[in-house]
């Protein structure tokens, strides 16, 4: 990435991608797509992805495929372009797809100041908007019809942050 102090248009989203990259530098920035379907190994799994992706663009500010792990990390920067309603339900549909083909996929939403991590439940998603209506839920889920501590996981979630040896996550 360039020099940013000099950048005329600079943004707390280039500033995240810069600290991404320089953790790690496997992690790219374009060619999501393309990347996703050369990763897979089967031609027909090739070929089912890449039905599903036609048509979808779907441009995470950042990504990693980890082939060993048969996972893939979207990093999304909530700064000048947050999720909306669409890119939402492509990314559920790609999480759906990636689990029925053997993969995982996990989605990263990091604040503008590198402060808030959290991880997208894209199962929780694809579920709600696969039942939006309530009518097909699980019986499964033990949760249905119970009362949530909201107080409780606020505070699990305060507690999870993990820090590495430089202070951030």
């Amino acid at each position: 990435m360039a020099d940013l102090w000099d950048d005329p248009n600079l943004t707390f989203s280039k500033v995240v991608l810069n600290w991404l990259l320089r953790r790690d530098s496997r992690i790219l920035t374009t060619g999501f797509n393309r990347s996703l379907i050369a990763a897979m190994e089967l031609q027909v799994d090739k070929e089912e992805l890449a039905s599903l992706l036609s048509g979808m663009r779907i441009i995470p500010d950042a990504y990693l495929i980890d082939h060993k792990r048969k996972t893939v990390f979207l990093f999304e920067v909530e700064d000048t372009n947050p999720i909306t309603p669409n890119k939402l339900r492509k990314l559920s549909e790609i999480w759906f797809r990636l689990d029925s083909l053997g993969w995982e996929m996990r989605v990263f939403l990091i604040d503008r100041y590198m402060h808030h991590w959290s991880v997208l439940p894209l199962s929780k998603v694809w579920h709600a908007l696969e039942y939006e209506d309530g009518s097909k839920r699980d019986q499964a889920d033990s949760t249905a019809g119970k009362e949530t501590d909201w107080e409780d996981i606020y505070q699990s979630l305060k507690r999870s942050h993990v820090l590495g040896d430089d202070g951030w996550i």
